[in-house]
């Protein structure tokens, strides 16, 4: 084969495809990035704090103090 028989490479690298998705933000997961698994759902780290208060909005209450709790009689 002589020089000019060579197939010519790409400049650039090939494209890193994903290889799942956020289940929070439907954005690309890449092999080595750090995700959660919650439930059987990927959620991405920096999704992780509006998913958690999205997750657990029905446990969410109001405290009172215990002082004006106890002067109930």
């Amino acid at each position: 084969m002589s020089y000019w028989n060579v197939p010519e490479r790409p400049l650039e690298p090939p494209e890193e495809k994903p290889v799942a998705h956020c289940d929070f933000c439907d954005g690309e997961i890449y092999e080595g990035e750090a995700v959660y698994r919650i439930d059987g759902e990927l959620i991405h780290e920096d999704c992780l704090e509006d998913f958690a208060r999205n997750y657990f909005s029905d446990r969410k209450e109001v405290m009172e103090s215990e002082s004006r709790a106890r002067m109930c009689w």
